[in-house]
C-alpha cells in the first residue's frame, strides 16, 4: 500500500478563532512533530510526505527540515498566500496522486503516535465491507459532535475497529484520509470550497458526498485532535505536553 500525505502549514495568524488558546507557531510545531512520529511508526506502507508551506518564518521552515529527516519528504513554498490558495494546491496535488490513499491534513492536528498505523489497519478491515462506492476516514472525533449546538450529522452508526470503536460521520473539515478516486471522480465540490471559502462551506460542498458516495468513518477514541478546541471526554493535554518543542520555550 502507498500513502501520500499532503500537509498544509502556516505559522502566522489562524483563519478562525480558537477555543484552544495557544500560540499558532507552538500549535504548528507540536502538530508537525506528532505527525512525524506517527509516520515513523508505520510499517509495511510506503509513505511520501509533501509539506505545502504558506510563507512561514524561516525558523519554522528550519524546524520542518529537522523534523522530516529520515522521511521521504518535500517542502514546497506556496506561490500565492492564504488558506484558499493552500487548500487548492493541496487538493489538486491529492487529485493527481497515484497512491492508494491520500491524507490531506492541516497544521493544527495533533496526532497520537499510533494514529496512522491504527487508521491503516482499520482501513483494511473496513474497506471490504464499506457499502459505498468509495471510502474515507477522519482521524478526529470532532468535539463539536458533543456540543448542544452540534452540527447536523452528529448521529451515526457504530462500527467495530481493530482496537477501538468507530462510527459513520457526515461532517469533516478539509483534513481527511481518502482512497484514490474520491478527488478524481468528485472534484467539483472540493474545487468550489478551495476557490470560494468561506462563502462556500464544507456542509454545502464535499460533505454532501459523505455516506452517499463516500463512506466516511471516525474513531470514537481520537487518533488525532483538531486544536481549535479540546475534547470533552478525551482531553489533549498529555499529548500536547509530550510534543513540546524546547526550541520555543523561552
Amino acid at each position: 500500500m502507498q500513502l501520500d500525505i499532503i500537509l498544509r502549514t502556516h505559522d502566522g495568524n489562524s483563519v478562525h478563532p480558537r477555543r484552544f488558546d495557544k500560540p499558532k507557531k507552538d500549535i504548528v510545531w507540536r502538530s508537525v512533530r506528532s505527525l512525524m512520529t506517527a509516520i515513523k511508526n508505520v510499517d509495511g506502507c510506503g509513505i511520501n510526505l509533501t509539506v505545502i508551506d504558506d510563507h512561514s518564518t524561516q525558523e519554522t521552515k528550519d524546524f520542518f527540515r529537522r523534523e522530516t529527516r529520515g522521511i521521504n519528504s518535500t517542502v514546497v513554498g506556496l506561490k500565492n498566500a492564504g488558506n484558499n490558495a493552500s487548500m487548492l494546491v493541496a487538493l489538486a496535488m491529492g487529485k493527481e496522486s497515484k497512491a492508494d490513499l491520500v491524507y490531506i491534513v492541516e497544521d493544527d492536528y495533533l496526532h497520537q503516535p499510533d494514529a496512522l498505523s491504527v487508521a491503516l489497519d482499520t482501513w483494511k478491515k473496513f474497506y471490504p465491507k464499506n457499502p459505498f462506492p468509495l471510502m474515507g476516514m477522519s482521524l478526529v472525533d470532532c468535539a463539536s459532535n458533543y456540543h448542544q449546538e452540534s452540527r447536523d450529522g452528529s448521529a451515526g452508526y457504530i462500527v467495530g475497529g481493530t482496537d477501538r470503536p468507530w462510527r459513520t460521520i457526515e461532517h469533516t473539515g478539509v483534513t481527511f484520509l481518502l482512497e484514490n478516486g474520491v478527488l478524481q471522480k468528485h472534484w467539483q465540490p472540493f474545487e468550489e470550497i478551495a476557490r470560494y471559502w468561506p462563502y462556500f462551506e464544507e456542509r454545502i460542498t464535499f460533505n454532501k458526498l459523505w455516506n452517499t458516495q463516500v463512506g466516511m468513518y471516525c474513531p470514537l477514541v481520537p487518533l488525532a485532535y483538531h486544536l481549535w478546541e479540546n475534547h470533552p471526554f478525551y482531553p489533549v493535554d498529555d499529548l500536547w505536553e509530550t510534543n513540546k518543542c524546547l526550541e520555543l520555550v523561552a
